[in-house]
């Protein structure tokens, strides 16, 4: 954690020194700076959970590791049969949680 305020004092002294040199207020950038770059470090951060979430719900049959969408129920590779937890819906097909009394897809009574 300590790396992360090194990098961050580096950058608001460049930006200091950047507007100095464009004849600018290098004070007044480089606190414009100390107030911008949370907000910039947290879209950055949102983005990079936002991607984890996606990596997560790849599934990867246990039999031959292939990639498989969730809602597939055998492999496309080897044809091995997936066991899903949960309550197939009647109209959709879509696997929910035993508590789930409606369908998390289609809204259909389970």
């Amino acid at each position: 954690m300590g790396s992360i305020w090194f990098w961050y004092l580096i950058f608001v002294v460049l930006i200091g020194i950047w507007a100095n040199n464009k004849n600018r207020n290098g004070l007044g950038w480089s606190f414009i700076a100390i107030l911008i770059s949370p907000l910039i470090a947290g879209f950055i951060l949102l983005f990079l959970e936002k991607k984890e979430d996606i990596q997560e719900k790849s599934l990867y049959c246990s039999n031959c590791k292939t990639e498989v969408s969730e809602e597939a129920e055998f492999c496309p590779k080897c044809g091995a049969k997936f066991e899903q937890d949960g309550v197939k819906c009647s109209k959709c097909k879509t696997i929910n949680d035993e508590e789930n009394k409606f369908c998390q897809k289609c809204g259909n009574k389970l």
